[in-house]
């Protein structure tokens, strides 16, 4: 009996390791790809600005003149000095809202910011060459609209967000254009009435 059990053991063995090879071979379901990795897409950036990770670092370097972000554990501000201070006198600014963007005319100081749990995208503009006492105007942003890239020209702001849109601002806080961009924005740049609009296709 027990020369009998062995030998069936045997034979099933056998035929299982027999039924193993003849099992065809399981290709992997996902298909396989060895060329170039796509670069990943460039992200919205502000001209003449250095990265947002710095913790000292430049929110616009331009011909008018340069805003600085100091964001530590002593400050979290932001100065803003002037190449001709005929123009306007240096400024500080506290920075409570953590504004990542920020661009610089002869006319005033355009600063935008991310949106929070709590608070909604902002735009925020100083205008210092106004002639009454509306010198400072912010709007905020619809819900789930980030602003992405600022821009300032000859009385007016721009703001190009996360929504695939750009809104356009008189200098003095009054939206009036409101229009789709085919892609979403990489960079922007102004002068006089004309504004200039990077973006991906």
């Amino acid at each position: 009996v027990t020369m009998l059990k062995t030998g069936l053991l045997k034979e099933e063995e056998e035929d299982q390791a027999g039924s193993i090879h003849n099992l065809p071979l399981v290709t992997s379901q996902r298909p396989f790809y060895d060329g170039p990795i796509p670069t990943p897409r460039q992200k919205p950036f502000q001209s003449g600005s250095t990265p947002l990770h710095l913790t000292h670092r430049f929110m616009v370097w331009n011909s008018i003149g340069i805003i600085r972000c100091y964001n530590d554990e002593h400050d979290n501000a932001i100065d803003v000095e002037f190449h001709d201070t005929s123009i306007h006198h240096a400024t500080h600014l506290s920075n409570a809202l953590n504004y990542t963007v920020a661009d610089l005319s002869h006319e005033a100081i355009l600063l935008a910011c991310e949106s929070t749990d709590e608070l909604a995208s902002k735009l925020h503009c100083l205008h210092f060459s106004s002639w009454d006492s509306s010198k400072e105007w912010i709007v905020d942003m619809p819900q789930n609209e980030d602003i992405e890239a600022i821009c300032l020209g000859q009385g007016w702001a721009a703001a190009a967000t996360s929504a695939l849109l750009l809104r356009l601002f008189t200098i003095g806080g009054v939206q009036k254009e409101v229009f789709s961009l085919p892609g979403p924005v990489v960079s922007m740049a102004g002068h006089g009435e004309q504004l200039f609009i990077i973006y991906h296709r």
